[in-house]
């Protein structure tokens, strides 16, 4: 008989979670850990101290891999700001007590200053390495293989994101959470969760209160590869709102007075596992 998550969750002597903290001021960030996307924001506007977790990026112990990219505004050409960028790793244990204080943190990296040329930086590009020691070991996108080199690629994404679109508009909740099911797995095991049920919970009540009209059409895309090639999102800049989503199956809300619209985007990367020729979450 299998181990439980509660079970597993119960066998543990700590509980590390890792956390990205950053700073950015004119320039939009794409922070990466082992080429997996933990922070995309490639929306201007300066940003204080942000904490983004970094556990899903985190597959096993180990060396972690770190790269930052910065570039500048969609009207700009260069990066201007004397000092654009700051970040630094830690993690809390969740097994410490959190005290009046809140839990430790324990950092674990921080990145060197940037020199910024007075004429500015077109372009910025930093690497680095941390190591982490997480009691779990998933796999991820670990065995799938390098998508780039799948000619129709492009093709069979689109096809994915459309079958995805279509399953929410005709409200298929249970061939959601079968597709689903690896996927919260495995983050439930990397952020120490006991119950993905009440994750399948919540996307079935999200569904059941949005009008399916709400659903836009996947188009106006960017084909992104992540983790070396083994992953792959469509991601949107939507230049209505001047809003850049993580990924381009969206659902909005109609518009307000003020001509905004409430959001609601549906991360899914895919990946094919080796020996296999189907796209599934990842």
């Amino acid at each position: 008989m299998g181990t439980t998550l509660k079970e597993q969750m119960a066998s543990y002597t700590s509980k590390p979670v890792y956390y990205v903290e950053y700073s950015s001021s004119g320039c939009l960030v794409d922070i990466r850990i082992n080429d997996s996307s933990v922070q995309k924001d490639y929306n201007p506007g300066a940003v204080g101290g942000a904490v983004i977790t970094a556990n899903t990026a985190i597959l096993k112990s180990g060396k972690q891999r770190v790269t930052v990219r910065l570039i500048p505004y969609r009207d700009d050409t260069l990066i201007t700001e004397k000092e654009p960028f700051t970040m630094r790793i830690g993690y809390k244990d969740f097994m410490d007590s959190s005290g009046d204080e809140g839990r430790p943190w324990h950092w674990v990296m921080e990145m060197p200053p940037i020199v910024m040329p007075e004429e500015g930086l077109p372009y910025y590009e930093w690497s680095g390495e941390f190591e982490a020691k997480v009691p779990y070991q998933v796999v991820g996108w670990s065995d799938c293989i390098d998508l780039r080199e799948i000619p129709d690629i492009e093709q069979r994404v689109v096809a994915k994101f459309n079958e995805f679109r279509q399953l929410y508009i005709d409200g298929k909740y249970d061939e959601l959470k079968r597709l689903q099911h690896p996927k919260y797995y495995e983050l439930a095991v990397m952020l120490y969760e006991d119950d993905i049920e009440k994750k399948h919970m919540s996307d079935v009540a999200d569904g059941e209160s949005q009008d399916k009209s709400g659903y836009q059409p996947v188009e106006d895309y960017n084909l992104v590869f992540y983790a070396d090639g083994r992953l792959v999102p469509l991601e949107k800049y939507d230049k209505e709102f001047e809003y850049y989503h993580n990924s381009a199956l969206l659902w909005y809300a109609k518009k307000n007075e003020d001509g905004t619209a409430y959001a609601n985007s549906y991360l899914l990367q895919f990946g094919i596992r080796k020996g296999t020729n189907e796209l599934v979450l990842i």
